[in-house]
């Protein structure tokens, strides 16, 4: 697989304070070395795994923001866009229904669905654009 492109810091920061102005929350973030750890993940492990798929980093990046739990309020959102940003950026896009993407995210965050199941289910529930 070709190098993917990888989320910009920036974007997804910007997707963070639009989800906390639509749906609520406290703004913030509660460790930015947290967050720049979660998103090195998946760049920094392309270079050691270049046979992974794009839905091993999609959810490299998600595993990482759920765990590290870098801002204030808002992680799980902010899990589920960092995966749908590098997926969308990839020229992907997840297309499970909301309810089964809420209970993937809802697992992941509360430590019920390991790194590689999330990868799984990203791999069953994404497809490529044209």
């Amino acid at each position: 697989m070709t190098e993917p492109r990888w989320i910009n810091k920036q974007a997804l920061l910007l997707l963070h304070a639009a989800s906390l102005a639509a749906f609520g929350g406290s703004g913030g973030i509660r460790d930015e070395a947290l967050l720049d750890s979660a998103l090195a993940r998946a760049r920094k492990r392309f270079p050691y795994e270049p046979t992974a798929d794009l839905a091993e980093l999609a959810a490299c990046y998600g595993f990482g923001v759920a765990r590290n739990h870098p801002f204030v309020d808002g992680n799980k959102r902010a899990t589920l866009h960092s995966i749908g940003v590098f997926l969308a950026i990839n020229n992907c896009e997840l297309i499970a229904p909301q309810p089964e993407t809420i209970q993937a995210i809802m697992r992941l965050a509360s430590s019920e669905l390991s790194e590689a199941e999330l990868a799984t289910w990203i791999r069953l529930n994404a497809k490529r654009r044209l």
